[in-house]
C-alpha cells in the first residue's frame, strides 16, 4: 500500500527504484550507447572512413589529379607560368622580319614550302611595292630570307630563320589606292643535323597519297628533316608548309 501511495512523485522506494532505472538507463544504456556509437563509429569506424577518404583523396587521388593536371598544363605555356610547375617563360609577341639582300622589307604576308635535299619555295608579299621597286631590282640576285622572333615576358628574344631561298621573280600589283610587291624564289638546302621536336596545339591529322600530314600550332624550331613528336606519334618532316598574314598563321607538316 506505502509502495503503491508513493508513486515516481513520492520518496518510496517505488519512486526511488524509478528514477534508479531511469538513472541507469541515461547514464549506463543511453551513455553506453552513446559510448558505443562514438567509440564504433566515431572513433573507429568514422574516424577509419575519415581516415581512409583523407588518405584516398588526399594523398592518391588529389595528388594524382594534380599532378595530371601539371602535365597537362605543360602544353600551355600560360598555365605553366601561373602554376609555376615549370621554368616557363611566356611568349607575348611575334614578329617577322624580311630582308633582300640584307635591304629590310615590311610585309603583309608570306606562305612556303620548305623542304630538305630539294628546292624549298618561298613566296613574300611587300605592301606599298611601287615605293621599294627600285631597292628590290638592285637587289634583284639577292636571297630572300624571313625571320620570326619571339619575344618573351622577361624581355628575351628567341630569334630563327624560317625560310632562305633565291630571289627568281617580282610582280607588282597596282590597286585603286595600294600597290603590292609580291617576290617569289627557290633554293635546296639539306638539314645536315635533325632532331626531335614535340609539337604542341595539334589541331589537324590526316593520311593521304601515303603520307601522314598534322597541322599545329606554329613551330619555328621545327626544320624540314626533323623528327616531329606529338603524343606517341612521331614523323619525320619532309615538308614544312607554312601561310602567314595579319590574319591566319597556319602550320602543316607532311611526312616524308
Amino acid at each position: 500500500m506505502g509502495t503503491f501511495g508513493y508513486g515516481p512523485f513520492g520518496r518510496g522506494l517505488f519512486g526511488v527504484g524509478i528514477a534508479g532505472l531511469l538513472k541507469k538507463s541515461s547514464l549506463d544504456a543511453q551513455y553506453g550507447l552513446d559510448a558505443a556509437i562514438n567509440k564504433g563509429s566515431t572513433l573507429d569506424q568514422q574516424h577509419s572512413l575519415d581516415a581512409a577518404i583523407k588518405k584516398v583523396s588526399s594523398l592518391d587521388q588529389q595528388y594524382a589529379l594534380s599532378g595530371s593536371i601539371k602535365h597537362v598544363q605543360a602544353l600551355n605555356q600560360q598555365w605553366n607560368l601561373d602554376a609555376d610547375a615549370y621554368p616557363f617563360i611566356l611568349l607575348k609577341q611575334v614578329r617577322y622580319l624580311c630582308t633582300l639582300a640584307g635591304f629590310n622589307l615590311p610585309i603583309e604576308g608570306f606562305n612556303g614550302r620548305l623542304k630538305s635535299g630539294e628546292p624549298s619555295y618561298l613566296s613574300v608579299r611587300v605592301p606599298d611595292g611601287k615605293r621599294f621597286a627600285d631597292e628590290i631590282a638592285a637587289r634583284s640576285t639577292g636571297e630572300l630570307v624571313i625571320i620570326r622572333e619571339g619575344v618573351m615576358s622577361d624581355g628575351s628574344v628567341k630569334s630563327d630563320e624560317l625560310a632562305r631561298v633565291n630571289l627568281e621573280t617580282v610582280r607588282q600589283d597596282q590597286g585603286a589606292r595600294n600597290s603590292t610587291a609580291t617576290l617569289v624564289g627557290h633554293k635546296q638546302t639539306t638539314n645536315a643535323n635533325p632532331k626531335l621536336v614535340r609539337l604542341e596545339g595539334v589541331s589537324y591529322r590526316a593520311e593521304y597519297g601515303g603520307k601522314r600530314h598534322i597541322r599545329c600550332q606554329f613551330n619555328q624550331d621545327l626544320r624540314p628533316g626533323d623528327t616531329a613528336v606529338s603524343g606517341i606519334e612521331e614523323i619525320v618532316a619532309g615538308v614544312i608548309s607554312y601561310n602567314v598574314s595579319t590574319n591566319i598563321t597556319t602550320m602543316e607538316i607532311a611526312e616524308a
